[in-house]
């Protein structure tokens, strides 16, 4: 008896497995194998020939273009980041919030038109794909550092470059709206801010001219009341003259009657002719009127008594009321009152109005601005080929998912009929 022999009749080991035994029952077994397999496979194969074909479009995104973006920035005012806009565009790719704002677009809207809103929105869940790269993605090197996916999974090839194309088109609107939205209301604060400290500063101005007005007015009232008062002076001292004057008159008058002169004489002539000539030194005496004689004298005291204005005696006068008249209108505080433009007398109202300016050339640059939300790294086409189902793929996985399936069913079926044999 040979060695093989002695093998063959030495009985198993119980809770051990007889690999010769086992090959024996799977090739007893082929035939279920066989058509296990092919009965798989043949289910793979109608799937793979039958199932929906999918079209995948893909884009690729990157932040922006820093020189691009700085063609809408304005001196110091108004300056964007390429990194800051493409982390608003990383916000807008929400996946969750994506599906329905795409469904407000007029196009996409058209293309589930017989659809329910539920239906659509979990259609475009699927479809869309978005991969935003990680901490342990990040590739500097190769500048993808942002590298941003989007992918579109859809029946047609055509409907997936819709879907792609009008996300892309929504998060670009989008987002330039936020950004706009977002500068040009921090601009109008700016420039409300720039307002009230305007009208701070004019009403200051305002209060300083007044001020001033009230100084140039009491200096000018100072200036009435000292010329008044020498007015007032000046008459006096006419006034004192006119009585001085009639006194001196009344006294030559007595003279001239005493001495009968009537009309004007020469003192000389009369010293000569008067009687009294003895008796009154006409010559060496106090310089006196009488010499003009009662009547010149007489005319002279009535004029001088019934004057009750010594003004147009006064030769001052004129000169002192053309002072006071040129008091009454004070040019320069009239220009004080009517003035309106107060940037040209303030520094600050002119850093004001400068800046003022600034910010309304700043505000016009951002709302007329054209500028990239993002980078295109790799442009959407509309696909040729089905990128699903993978027929390949699924032929080998049935084979295989068939060939194991058959072995566990071969297996079974050996094991039932060894215990109907015991």
């Amino acid at each position: 008896m040979n060695a093989r022999e002695t093998v063959q009749q030495t009985p198993p080991v119980e809770g051990e497995i007889d690999l010769f035994e086992l090959w024996q029952g799977l090739v007893q077994e082929k035939a279920t194998i066989f058509w296990t397999v092919f009965f798989i496979t043949l289910l793979g194969g109608l799937y793979a020939f039958f199932a929906p074909k999918m079209y995948e479009v893909k884009a690729g995104l990157l932040p922006p273009s820093q020189a691009l973006i700085n063609e809408a920035s304005y001196a110091n005012i108004v300056t964007l980041d390429s990194n800051t806009i493409f982390k608003k565009v990383l916000e807008s790719l929400n996946p969750i919030s994506l599906p329905e704002k795409l469904l407000k677009d007029s196009d996409i809207a058209k293309t589930f038109k017989d659809r329910t809103q539920n239906e659509r929105l979990n259609i475009l869940t699927k479809a869309i794909s978005i991969e935003i790269p990680t901490a342990s993605k990040i590739k500097p090197l190769m500048g993808e550092s942002f590298l941003t996916k989007v992918s579109v999974l859809y029946e047609t090839p055509e409907e997936a470059l819709l879907i792609a194309e009008s996300i892309l088109a929504m998060i670009t609107q989008e987002v330039k709206t936020e950004i706009k939205e977002d500068l040009v209301s921090r601009l109008k604060l700016q420039l409300t801010n720039n307002q009230r400290s305007t009208d701070f500063e004019v009403n200051k101005a305002k209060q300083e001219i007044y001020a001033e007005i009230e100084r140039l007015q009491s200096a000018d009232q100072e200036k009435k009341e000292g010329i008044l008062e020498q007015i007032k002076v000046v008459k006096n001292k006419a006034e004192a003259d006119r009585l001085f004057k009639i006194q001196r008159l009344e006294s030559d008058y007595i003279l001239a009657k005493k001495l009968q002169i009537k009309t004007p004489t020469f003192p000389v002539d009369f010293k000569k002719e008067s009687s009294l000539r003895n008796s009154i030194d006409l010559v060496n005496s106090t310089p006196s009127n009488y010499w003009n004689g009662t009547v010149v004298l007489e005319a002279e005291l009535n004029s001088l008594k019934k004057r009750t204005n010594n003004a147009p005696y006064i030769s001052e006068l004129s000169n002192l009321n053309q002072q006071l008249e040129a008091l009454e209108v004070n040019t320069k505080i009239e220009q004080l009152k009517t003035r309106t433009n107060f940037i040209s007398f303030s520094n600050e109202l002119r850093a004001l109005s400068y800046k003022k300016g600034q910010l309304i050339k700043a505000l016009k640059t951002i709302e007329t601005a054209e500028f990239p939300v993002y980078k295109i790294a790799l442009t959407p086409v509309e696909p040729t080929n089905a990128v699903k189902p993978k027929k390949v793929l699924i032929l080998a996985v049935s084979i295989v998912l068939g060939l194991i399936l058959g072995v566990f069913i071969a297996l079974i079926r050996r094991s039932v009929k060894n215990r109907k044999a015991l």
